[in-house]
């Protein structure tokens, strides 16, 4: 099991003790250490092996069996045994944007509401404001929230998909000697994908599936005639896998990586056999077609008129201009994240650890700022090949100021700002509040934008067009968080936001030394958005951003 589904089980342990009424100081001991294994930097499988996991701060002797009786036996026993005490579905409720796990407690003990359904009867019948504290607001947000819920598609995020079809497609092509390679959404970079979509030169689906049994411990395998083998891998979701051969490998390449609409346009005649993706387009008389702009958005006729982009490339990133440390709510020091940092290439980096307004987080005031900055200096005299900007991320308040003095601002290297509260608020409102910020001089990039968590939270509302021309007129950088449960902004949003004449950084927002490594992912939102490295400030070379910071 990886760490996020270690994560995952403990924090509905969590909010199921929350919900019953148990002791806050238990169920924040179960959520900080959902949190804390979350962010580890290394599997808490190997910690369990190594008899370390006892040594991880935050990790008691009781959350540490818990743990060793998850690994063990795949399932999370005390959990399964409150679930027979209280209502497991009532963790449904407690998905809903905007109602806490308290919340979902009082309407189970006081009217009875287990799921979903019961509380959109609830809502629709007028119960909830006989409770005392639900007002009509609470009761609007909570119907808003249902909504979100269900748009919600069950799809798998990237961030699990693309990792996923690695090791699957890798164990495979060593297993069987051949080649086997992600195709389909996740190739694409999509945001979120139905299934994992592999390709495979073989016939032999018995040794396939050998391999999907002893490895992954998959199910429910269906060996379909001739072409396709089925399965659900725990943990992950519905795997598909396509077989092939050396000479069709290119033709069929493009027939499963490509979106059906975009399969469609092209018209590639199935008597085509094509050893290469290149000379499969070559018979259509067309230039390859990156992967991710294929899902009919007019790159047939780009690439017909010669005009696709030089999309982005991993290997252009030269920093990361937003990261946490120790200082606040990080699990590295400012050394450790500089030698990962000078490890992944980078020229700079930004320690933007967040400010006072954000309490939860531990976030520094003007005193501990100037604090970190000592420290921040000496790493950097360490490091010489490494640039590494003093930065912060600043709360941006309700009226639109900032959590630090503007005196305070001055001294640092680069300001992040962004809304971590309050993103309910009318659009109008909301959109005056950013571009407060955007146009506060000291300001050089809005962090995660619209605030979504992909398929759990729903984006705030801005007046887009406006809050575009600010950030083209004062230079304000807006940012594609690159982190697949925030993917933010949006590859629509980016694309107009480019349009507009606004220019877009890339980065990790990591909170500890492997959240440096999901760069890929925020690179290939932006290749969808049919960005190249002259939109994103994060390629550039260091003088160039540095004139970017003074301007």
């Amino acid at each position: 099991m990886k760490n996020e589904d270690v994560a995952k089980l403990l924090s509905q342990f969590a909010d199921l003790l929350d919900i019953k009424g148990e002791s806050g100081f238990r169920v924040n001991a179960y959520r900080r250490g959902a949190d804390t294994v979350k962010r580890l930097d290394e599997p808490v499988q190997q910690l369990v092996d190594e008899g370390r996991l006892i040594d991880v701060k935050g990790i008691g002797k009781g959350l540490a069996s818990n743990i060793e009786d998850i690994l063990e036996q795949g399932q999370f026993p005390d959990l399964e045994e409150l679930q027979d005490e209280i209502p497991g579905t009532l963790l449904t409720i407690v998905a809903i944007p905007g109602i806490g796990a308290k919340t979902v407690g009082r309407f189970y003990r006081e009217l009875g509401i287990t799921n979903v359904e019961e509380l959109e009867h609830a809502v629709e019948e007028d119960r909830l404001t006989a409770l005392k504290g639900i007002g009509n607001k609470q009761v609007q947000r909570i119907t808003e929230g249902i909504e979100f819920l269900r748009q919600r598609t069950g799809r798998i995020s990237i961030g699990t998909a693309l990792p996923a079809a690695r090791d699957i497609s890798r164990a495979i092509g060593e297993s069987l000697g051949t080649r086997a390679e992600p195709v389909g959404s996740v190739r694409r970079y999509a945001e979120t994908v139905g299934n994992i979509d592999l390709l495979v030169e073989s016939t032999d689906s018995d040794s396939i599936t050998t391999v999907l049994k002893d490895r992954f411990k998959a199910s429910e395998i269906e060996i379909e005639p001739a072409d396709r083998v089925r399965a659900q891998i725990p943990m992950v979701g519905s795997l598909v896998i396509f077989l092939s051969d050396a000479e069709h490998w290119g033709s069929d390449s493009i027939r499963y990586t490509g979106s059906s609409e975009h399969v469609d346009a092209l018209g590639l005649p199935e008597s085509v056999s094509a050893t290469s993706e290149t000379a499969a387009y070559e018979t259509l008389d067309l230039p390859w077609i990156a992967p991710e702009l294929r899902e009919h958005r007019g790159e047939i006729q780009a690439a017909r008129e010669h005009r696709l982009p030089e999309l982005v490339e991993l290997r252009q990133i030269r920093g990361d201009l937003h990261m946490h440390s120790t200082w606040s709510d990080g699990r590295a020091s400012v050394r450790e994240l500089a030698e990962r940092a000078i490890e992944l290439q980078y020229e700079y980096i930004a320690i933007a650890d967040h400010s006072h307004g954000l309490a939860v987080a531990n976030g520094l005031d003007a005193e501990r700022l100037r604090e970190q900055r000592k420290e921040i200096e000496e790493v950097r005299a360490g490091y010489p090949s490494l640039t590494i900007f003093c930065a912060n991320e600043v709360e941006v308040r309700r009226d639109g100021t900032l959590d630090h003095a503007d005196e305070v601002l001055a001294e640092l290297d680069l300001v992040v700002a962004s809304l971590h509260s309050g993103r309910n608020m009318p659009k109008e409102e909301l959109t005056e509040r950013v571009i407060g910020a955007i146009r506060n001089p000291h300001v050089d990039v809005i962090a995660h934008p619209t605030g979504r968590i992909v398929e759990q939270r729903p984006p705030a509302e801005y007046d887009w067009e406006r809050v575009f021309e600010a950030a083209a007129e004062t230079g304000t950088v807006l940012e594609i968080n690159a982190n697949p449960a925030r993917l933010d902004l949006p590859e629509h949003l980016v694309a107009q936001a480019v349009e507009a004449g606004v220019s877009i950084a890339i980065n990790s927002d990591a909170h500890n030394l492997r959240g440096l490594d999901v760069m890929e992912f925020g690179v290939g939102i932006a290749r969808r958005a049919w960005l190249s490295s002259e939109h994103i400030v994060n390629t550039w070379p260091l003088d160039r951003v540095e004139q970017w910071l003074g301007r």
